[in-house]
């Protein structure tokens, strides 16, 4: 968790989209909570601006905080086969072969992109 708050600009929290409020309002808790508690600047955007800035390579510098199901088009995107560790199979999230598949291990899922 300290190698995402040390970031070399504002946190980005990329979030389903519009129609998804908990995700929406689970993204405002998270900078609220990153402003009043750590002082860092933090911008909410959607999974489609993500993608956008992805396709173009205009991110940037500092960390991303992606809130999603493994259904969304952004969390699909990262989690590409072969390019990250983290895979999901049905609803279970799993780790350089480690499964996390019980809703009470209170699995913390956060991708940082450099």
């Amino acid at each position: 968790m300290q190698a995402v708050l040390s970031s070399e600009g504002p946190i980005t929290i990329v979030f389903s989209g519009a129609e998804d409020k908990r995700e929406f309002s689970l993204a405002l808790r998270i900078a609220h909570i990153l402003h009043s508690y750590h002082r860092l600047d933090s911008a909410i955007i959607t999974e489609d601006e993500a993608l956008a800035r992805t396709h173009l390579a205009s991110w940037s510098s500092g960390n991303i905080v992606l809130i999603g199901k493994p259904s969304a088009l952004f969390v699909k995107h990262i989690l590409n086969p072969g390019a990250s560790p983290v895979k999901v199979v049905g609803s279970t999230v799993c780790i350089s072969n480690r499964t996390f598949a019980k809703r009470d291990q209170g699995m913390d899922l956060i991708a940082v992109l450099t």
